[in-house]
């Protein structure tokens, strides 16, 4: 005998249906909302809410949202952080001083991040992997027996850029 799914028995199963679809809650919460497993909530969403019922539930998410300028939003965002952050220093609150600082400088680097004007990947050094390290000694070691060879690869590794 084949057991329904938790999900479409469930009540709130329209409004779990819906906030999955907007991405406003997780199948981990739904799975829990519901006392089963994550792995149920995803085979539900797999096999049971339809393409255009998802569809259907982001072409009528808000319509404030659809056409949100996120790059306004935050640039005005960030001035009124800075007025407030001012209004604290003439006040010379120290607490909110800290506060609105931290605050606006978080507010900038989003700014920057949004505008391209900072770069969020990191630098990777790959002379001190280990793998680079491996890789260094099995080509030098191939190349012992060719001592001129050896000399140029191995110095031509060491010259910078």
């Amino acid at each position: 005998m084949m057991t329904r799914c938790a999900v479409c028995n469930h009540k709130e199963r329209e409004t779990f249906e819906k906030d999955l679809a907007l991405e406003r809650t997780t199948a981990a919460d739904v799975a829990r909302a519901i006392g089963c497993n994550r792995s149920t909530v995803t085979r539900h969403l797999r096999n049971h809410l339809l393409p255009e019922l998802r569809e259907s539930y982001q072409a009528n998410a808000e319509p404030e949202l659809k056409h949100l300028d996120v790059l306004a939003e935050m640039m005005e965002l960030y001035g009124r952080m800075k007025e407030h952050l001012s209004n604290a220093e003439n006040g010379e609150d120290w607490q909110a001083i800290r506060a609105f600082h931290a605050e606006a400088r978080k507010d900038l680097e989003l700014l920057a991040k949004l505008l391209g004007e900072l770069q969020q990947e990191g630098t990777v050094n790959i002379t001190v992997s280990p793998q680079w390290l491996t890789m260094r000694h099995t080509i030098t070691m191939a190349l012992e027996p060719y001592p001129q060879a050896r000399e140029a690869v191995l110095e031509a590794l060491s010259e910078p850029g």
